[in-house]
């Protein structure tokens, strides 16, 4: 009888669980255009965020190229200003 009763209680619960699976299925089906929508925020979001690593990346070497001339300028001046101090010593 104990027997009888948990099987019973087993369909019912099997049965339940396929109504149950079905009305997932039909919300699945209500959520698809949603879905596809933000599929395609995130495919735009992914193309937006590959620009900005390029524009990132261009940066760096505009700055890295900027930081050099700027090391290079100024190792000339420190060399015009040794000239000069010599001229001003020489003209002494």
């Amino acid at each position: 009888m104990k027997i009888k009763a948990i099987m019973l209680g087993l369909v019912v619960s099997g049965g339940l669980l396929l109504a149950n699976g079905e009305q997932l299925v039909d919300n699945f089906k209500a959520m698809e255009k949603e879905i596809k929508e933000i599929t395609k925020m995130i495919i735009t979001t992914g193309e937006a965020v590959k620009m900005n690593e390029k524009q990132f990346d261009q940066l760096n070497a505009d700055i890295y190229t900027l930081v050099s001339n700027v090391a290079v300028i100024a190792k000339r001046l420190k060399k015009l200003e040794q000239e000069l101090a010599q001229l001003k010593q020489a003209k002494k």
